[in-house]
């Protein structure tokens, strides 16, 4: 079983919030753009962000690179409602008004076009409002070197 989740390569990036005034944020393995316009998460239903996502409707993705994987490890513990995971972070703040992460190698943000895929609940649909990308000329971050 273990060897199936190695069959694709998947990126990290770091998938945020903001609602009623307090930043939710974690590590996201699984997302892809699924058109131009569209990003889609795949978020435990357990997970904090992902409720704060839907009750917000707007959520922040931020590419990360190799020199980032303190960050993935960092927003990759515990519940962003009882961690403040931004902490000590220089934090930008989005259009939408998400928490953006500074040298990442891309940011998104997205406003929320469906969250209810009834037989796939743990799936998110955010069309893409606000785009940007670094000039650095790092490699992104892969799930794969998490664990090197």
């Amino acid at each position: 079983m273990a060897e199936r989740c190695e069959a694709l390569t998947y990126g990290c990036y770091i998938v945020t919030t903001i609602l009623n005034g307090r930043r939710y944020g974690m590590t996201c393995c699984w997302a892809t753009q699924v058109d131009s316009d569209k990003i889609m998460l795949c978020l435990g239903k357990q997970s904090t962000t992902r409720k704060a996502i839907i009750e917000s409707r707007v959520f922040g993705v931020s590419v990360l690179s190799e020199s980032q994987k303190d960050l993935a490890l960092r927003f990759g513990e515990g519940h962003s409602a009882d961690v403040d995971k931004f902490d000590g972070l220089q934090i930008e703040t989005g259009q939408l008004g998400v928490p953006l992460l500074p040298g990442s190698l891309k940011t998104s943000e997205c406003e929320v076009v469906n969250d209810t895929l009834p037989e796939y609940e743990q799936l998110l649909i955010g069309r893409i409002v606000h785009f940007s990308r670094s000039n650095a000329k790092e490699e992104p971050l892969l799930l794969s070197h998490i664990d090197e």
